[in-house]
């Protein structure tokens, strides 16, 4: 009988970040054999080992030879960028942080009573030297129905020390609202009784060098938060979890490791906005887990209630439908991802968008993008309602196309004589000066066909079914 061998010596691995990341820590042969986050802790046997530290596309590596139990901080990555100025990330300056702050906590205006909304417009720079040129020049902030339109650019607080800076707080009555700048690019922000809104914007410049001498706000990149303490704080690890979730949105696949994603949704309770993100995350990245899906969304509706076009498309999805929660939306909702399950659902519900709500109104104005719902009010008319149909056009055409292939393909013989009957029979037709117009008829289309164009057109089946009579009358 052999002697047997002694099991290795274990040390202990000890990994504090300086900000909610999700540490890994791979062996020589690259596989992962401990994974955290924020904070890491595993006994592991004598070797060579590297550690990584991910925010978002982002991320920090070091080699450990762990011969005895070491202790390692190793910093976030600072080059995770975010419209919010919060610590540990690259575009951020502490005057910014302080600013919106204080800013947060004493409101400028007050139109309303129940909830209070805090807008951030800023620049940045590498050496904090850009144009002294007002962020939120062009931006207003104006009410659902219209009756309530402010310049943000005249109402705020500039200060051109610097990087500019705009900030502007006002309580208001809870409901939905819009953020929109010159040309008509559009954004929904709503705000929920009790709780402060939050939206962050940085300053995209036109300039190829370093100082710009104009530019305009990047709206569709701009962040949103929730504050049940209605204030700001730069060092929240929930706001900056969110802002890695709100990345994570915008991948096509599963970028959240199971330990990031629980995070993401342990935190549900103190910010909103990351429980709204972390809902979508669970449902496209791990669509088996109703348990937690179903829990999630009854938390969010219980801090953001029934009325919040957001947890009203996310209750969509439940298996138990939550009767306190109205199947209908009628006011867009922030994400993108919301607006796109509430259309998927238009089909099988064709009531989902009520036709005189402003979420209807708006269904052919939606603009490609991610994570936040954008629309474009036209200036050419029906400009917008145009696109579309042409692109259905597109589609009904490259269809009949591919059905006569396989028509050809199936019997080429009787396919080439009927189609040179039907150019002899036309042209008889011309001569004769009795030919008539030829409408295509109405496509059938299958209910997968249907559920792609809504998908790609971004539009309710209402919306679909209406665009198609007008083409194929």
């Amino acid at each position: 009988m052999s002697p047997s061998s002694d099991p290795p010596k274990l040390n202990t691995l000890t990994v504090d970040a300086s900000a909610p990341a999700e540490i890994s820590v791979l062996d020589g042969s690259a596989n992962t054999v401990a994974r955290a986050v924020g904070h890491l802790s595993s006994s592991l046997p004598s070797d060579i080992y590297k550690v990584r530290v991910r925010v978002g596309p982002t991320l920090e590596e070091r080699i450990v030879a762990l011969d005895r139990d070491q202790e390692v901080r190793i910093d976030a990555p600072t080059d995770f960028s975010s419209p919010i100025p919060l610590t540990n990330t690259r575009r951020s300056q502490d005057k910014h942080q302080e600013t919106t702050r204080w800013a947060s906590e004493n409101l400028s205006q007050v139109l309303g009573i129940g909830a209070s909304i805090l807008i951030i417009a800023r620049a940045w720079s590498r050496h904090g030297d850009s144009a002294p040129i007002n962020p939120a020049t062009d931006l207003m902030f104006i009410d659902e129905s219209s009756s309530m339109k402010l310049d943000i650019g005249k109402l705020a607080k500039f200060t051109a020390d610097g990087d500019p800076i705009a900030s502007w707080s006002a309580a208001v009555t809870p409901g939905s609202y819009r953020l929109q700048l010159a040309g008509g690019i559009t954004r929904a922000i709503f705000v929920t009784n009790n709780l402060q809104t939050q939206a962050f914007l940085l300053q995209r410049t036109t300039s190829s060098y370093g100082r710009s001498d104009s530019a305009t706000l990047d709206i569709e990149n701009a962040a949103i938060s929730i504050s049940p303490q209605q204030s700001f704080d730069p060092g929240s690890s929930q706001t900056w979890l969110a802002e890695v979730a709100r990345y994570a949105l915008t991948q096509k696949r599963k970028i959240l490791s199971e330990g990031v994603l629980d995070q993401v949704l342990r935190a549900k309770f103190d910010d909103p906005m990351l429980g709204l993100l972390g809902a979508h995350l669970l449902l496209r990245d791990e669509p088996d887990n109703v348990v937690d899906f179903e829990t999630v969304t009854q938390n969010l509706f219980n801090l953001l209630g029934s009325d919040h076009p957001d947890v009203r498309a996310l209750c969509l999805a439940r298996r138990t439908p939550l009767s306190e929660v109205p199947r209908r939306i009628t006011s867009p909702p922030m994400l993108r991802a919301s607006w796109d399950l509430a259309v998927a659902h238009s089909l099988k519900e064709s009531d989902i968008f009520p036709e005189d709500s402003e979420a209807n109104r708006i269904a052919t104005l939606v603009l490609p993008g991610s994570p936040w719902l954008i629309w474009k009010t036209p200036t050419d008319g029906e400009g917008s309602s145009m696109r579309l149909e042409e692109t259905l056009q597109d589609f009904v055409a490259a269809r009949s196309r591919a059905d006569r292939a396989r028509s050809n393909a199936t019997n080429p013989v009787r396919s080439r004589l009927n189609s040179a009957y039907r150019t002899l029979a036309h042209g008889l037709e011309v001569v004769r000066g009795t030919a008539a117009t030829v409408r295509e008829a109405m496509p059938e289309l299958s209910l997968d066909e249907k559920g792609e164009l809504t998908k790609v057109l971004g539009i309710p089946a209402s919306k679909l079914d209406s665009m198609l009579r007008k083409l194929f009358p």
